[in-house]
C-alpha cells in the first residue's frame, strides 16, 4: 500500500495550473497554424518558476494550452510569450498527401509578458504583426 501512496504523491505538481485559451490574429485576421508557448518568470531568481505551456494554434486562430496534461493550462504567474511557424511535414508525409502548412508571415511586435490568474477567464488576444520584407530572416520561431 505504500508504494502506491508514494506512486499517487508523484503526479501532483509542484505548481498550480488553470486553463488558458486564446486566438492569435494578425491585422485582425486570425492566423491558421503555429505553435504558442507560455514560458513562466520566476519572481525569485533562486525558484524555479514553473514549466513552460504550449498549445497548437488551430485554423481558426484559437488555442488552448497544455502543461502537464492536455489542456489543463499553464502555471500561475507571470510569462513570456513565444510563437513559432508550424513545422513542415516530412517528406514521405506529402507524398501520401499530407497538407504543407501555410506560414503566417507574420511575429510579436515586441517582448509580450501576461499573467496567468487563478480563477480569472485566462482569454488572451494575441495581436501580432506582419514581418518586415526589407530582411530575410530564416528564424522560424518568434519571441516577443
Amino acid at each position: 500500500m505504500p508504494l502506491v501512496l508514494l506512486a499517487a504523491g508523484c503526479s501532483k505538481s509542484e505548481f498550480e495550473v488553470t486553463d488558458v485559451q486564446g486566438v492569435c490574429v494578425c491585422n485582425g485576421t486570425p492566423i491558421q497554424a503555429g505553435w504558442i508557448q507560455f514560458s513562466p518568470i520566476a519572481e525569485d531568481a533562486k525558484k524555479m518558476p514553473g514549466k513552460p505551456a504550449i498549445g497548437e494554434i488551430q485554423e481558426d486562430g484559437t488555442f488552448r494550452l497544455s502543461t502537464y496534461a492536455k489542456g489543463d493550462g499553464a502555471v500561475v504567474g507571470k510569462h513570456r510569450i513565444r510563437i513559432s511557424e508550424p513545422s513542415m511535414p516530412e517528406p514521405d508525409e506529402i507524398a501520401q498527401g499530407a497538407a504543407v502548412p501555410q506560414k503566417h508571415h507574420c511575429k510579436l511586435p515586441k517582448e509580450l509578458i501576461l499573467e496567468v490568474k487563478l480563477g480569472d477567464a485566462n482569454h488572451f488576444v494575441i495581436e501580432l504583426v506582419p514581418k518586415s520584407k526589407g530582411k530575410a530572416s530564416r528564424r522560424r520561431s518568434y519571441e516577443g
